[in-house]
């Protein structure tokens, strides 16, 4: 089987198979494939993964937080794309997940007692800078 590798602009690499490079970049507008040594290189842009976050199994499953904490860090992990932080209102993450402003104060909470994330303020009406601390 021919093993691929998606190349980031940060020089973080991942590691595909040729089922999952079928499945997730077959788009050509988005992708520059070439060959070298035998294998496929992916230059990957931002762009390819607007539809897409990439999630560590081990968060998936971990029961240390329950599920809408989980899901609430998976959203903050989307912002965040390989930068390892993002800045998020409570505003746009109710909006975006559908929880109320209290619900989010209170799983915000839960993930920094847990140590899955730190915030810090940045100043009366901006929004926090989340740092993925999992």
């Amino acid at each position: 089987m021919k093993k691929l590798k998606l190349e980031l602009k940060d020089e973080n690499t991942i590691s595909l198979s040729e089922a999952e490079y079928n499945s997730i970049f077959n788009n050509k507008e988005l992708v520059n494939k070439t060959e070298e040594e035998g294998i496929g290189v992916i230059t990957s842009t931002k762009a390819m993964f607007k539809d897409f976050t990439i999630v560590k199994n081990s968060i998936i499953i971990d029961k240390s937080v329950y599920g809408s904490a989980r899901f609430l860090y998976i959203y903050l992990l989307s912002l965040a794309f390989l930068k390892g932080s993002c800045y998020a209102s409570y505003e746009s993450m109710s909006g975006h997940l559908g929880y109320t402003r209290k619900t989010i104060y209170n799983i915000l909470t839960v993930l920094k007692d847990a140590g899955w994330i730190t915030a810090h303020r940045r100043g009366r009406g901006k929004p926090n800078v989340y740092r993925l601390e999992k």
